[in-house]
């Protein structure tokens, strides 16, 4: 399962990529209101890099990018805490505009190489120690 993405439920399956229940995982109140808080900043982030004029649309690129940023540290942080109840990773934020970035070969957070999981419907790299996903390219 993965905690990433600008959707209602941020909680999905990290073979079909469907959403994940979150009932079913049996969450605390409190973790459930953190995810939504940390969804709603990440989602307004995401939205001013999405459809917004350059210069808030730089500016929301270089938080997403930056795995100290408070946004990426939060969900590292939620997704040790969802960890306790199933294992979960952080998709971490890729552009997928073409705009010359180089795709990760290593993990953004601690540069450990990323091992290929084969289990789910495109291609994904995982960074087991930081619980980092990233989708794979096509190379």
């Amino acid at each position: 399962m993965s905690l990433g993405g600008a959707s209602f439920n941020p909680i999905v399956c990290l073979d079909c990529n469907r959403e994940v229940c979150p009932a079913g995982l049996d969450l605390s109140p409190s973790l459930i209101d953190d995810i939504a808080e940390w969804l709603r900043t990440y989602s307004a982030i995401d939205s001013l890099e999405l459809g917004s004029s350059e210069p808030y649309e730089t500016w929301a690129r270089q938080q997403l990018l930056d795995p100290s940023n408070s946004i990426n540290l939060e969900a590292l942080d939620l997704t040790r805490r969802l960890s306790a109840r199933r294992r979960c990773y952080f998709r971490f934020w890729q552009p997928n505009d073409g705009a010359g970035e180089i795709p990760h070969a290593a993990c953004p957070i601690g540069g450990e190489l990323l091992t290929p999981y084969n289990f789910g419907t495109f291609k994904q790299l995982l960074c087991e120690p930081h619980r980092i996903v990233l989708i794979a390219g096509d190379s």
